[in-house]
């Protein structure tokens, strides 16, 4: 074991470390980490079955909305719904950016539009909540507007 760790090559009076461990830094780094990693493929096809796994048994449901399964099976299109819109929503967020005068680390930001602006833009034209929520309600048969701010989210 000691041998294999000594790099012969190396003059011990010029570098004794790289003399010493030199063999076993060569060893080490000359492994070849380009290999499939079999616990990623594992995960990739276990995550593959069960997704099947569910979606067969939910699209099998009946649609009587009043058992756990097939209220299981709506929460959970909901979220396969959510996360594919998300996807969808995704691609037009630089045209959404690019309406509201850009962004000033991708060049494109165009200064004539002022904060006033731009968060008047997100909160009424494409609805994204900034300092605040806002909407009307009715209770009792009139109509309040409410104004909710929004709390910092604690993780």
């Amino acid at each position: 074991m000691i041998n294999s760790s000594i790099n012969p090559s190396v003059d011990p009076c010029e570098d004794f470390y790289q003399y010493v461990c030199g063999g076993w830094i060569q060893d080490k780094l000359s492994i070849n980490y380009d290999y499939p990693d079999k616990f990623k493929e594992a995960e990739g096809k276990i995550s593959k079955d069960l997704k099947k796994l569910i979606q067969d048994t939910f699209t099998n449901a009946n649609n009587d909305t009043s058992t756990a399964k097939s209220k299981a099976d709506i929460f959970y299109n909901s979220c396969v719904d959510m996360c594919s819109n998300m996807k969808m929503e995704m691609e037009y967020l630089p045209e959404i950016v690019k309406k509201i005068g850009g962004w000033h680390l991708n060049g494109e930001f165009n200064g004539s539009i002022d904060f006033n602006e731009r968060v008047h833009l997100l909160q009424n034209h494409f609805a994204v909540d900034i300092f605040f929520k806002w909407g009307v309600q009715e209770r009792g048969g009139r109509k309040y507007l409410s104004i909710v701010p929004l709390q910092k989210k604690v993780f």
